[in-house]
């Protein structure tokens, strides 16, 4: 009786601990971020975030590979937590960097049968450019993004900065 007392309470508690997990409250007692705790925005492939219009809706992360020169950008939620599909069929950014680099990279809508992304309906942004090959840092202006019924325009960045995401709880 004892063994089937002690697995019972143990499995209640093993479920009571698993019910948390993933739970993530901005502001809620007892969550990550204690209230008026400030906390800068990650992206979730360790890539620059660029905000995309003033009222942060939404974040563009940008990753560039100097090795083989390519780059992508993902489409993220104001907490750069969820992927944002957009209709778009291609970003463009332009480069600068030193030496006198300069270029604008074609960004084609990426498809993904893992996610089930599309173009026209995809979150993820991937080109190349032998420009980006050995770039480490540079300026670089996103042309255009269409999102969420909003445009976003010229919207400049640095990379591997990116733009401050610091938020306050």
């Amino acid at each position: 009786m004892k063994t089937i007392r002690h697995s019972t309470v143990a499995f209640v508690c093993l479920l009571l601990l698993l019910s948390q997990c993933g739970s993530h409250d901005h502001g809620a007692a007892g969550s990550e971020h204690d209230p008026g705790e400030t906390h800068r925005l990650s992206g979730p492939h360790g890539g620059a975030l660029v905000i995309l219009d003033d009222e942060r809706s939404a974040l563009l992360e940008v990753v560039v590979d100097a090795e083989l020169g390519t780059l992508s950008a993902y489409v993220l939620d104001d907490h750069a937590e969820d992927y944002v599909r957009i209709s778009q069929q291609a970003l463009r950014i332009r480069v600068e960097g030193g030496g006198g680099r300069q270029g604008t990279v074609e960004l084609p809508a990426f498809a993904s049968s893992l996610t089930g992304e599309k173009v026209g309906d995809t979150s993820q942004f991937q080109g190349a450019s032998e420009l980006l090959i050995g770039l480490v840092t540079f300026k670089g202006t996103l042309e255009k993004i269409e999102y969420r019924g909003r445009v976003s325009e010229g919207i400049a960045f640095l990379y591997p900065e990116g733009h401050d995401t610091t938020h306050v709880h």
